[in-house]
């Protein structure tokens, strides 16, 4: 990210109305379960932290280098939401 942005938003376009509503699910409730976890909260804040301070000639590289820490706590959050009432 740019020093003049403030914030950063993904967008993806895939299948069906089904995948695109799991997509979204998935952002939200990642969302939700940093603001919960202070653990995987750090985890990714020190991620990115560590990323940012690379020079990326690309965007999407920077993007695929934390995309283990995002499936790793992605996974998490897919747990916590299995468990939740509907």
């Amino acid at each position: 990210m740019s020093k003049k942005m403030d914030a950063q938003l993904d967008g993806v376009l895939i299948g069906g109305r089904e995948a695109r509503r799991m997509v979204i699910d998935d952002y939200r409730d990642f969302r939700d379960w940093l603001r919960m976890s202070g653990s995987d909260r750090a985890l990714y804040a020190a991620t990115k932290k560590t990323l940012s301070q690379q020079q990326w000639s690309d965007l999407n590289y920077y993007a695929e280098a934390k995309s283990a820490v995002v499936q790793l706590i992605l996974g998490r959050v897919r747990d916590w939401r299995a468990t939740r009432p509907a």
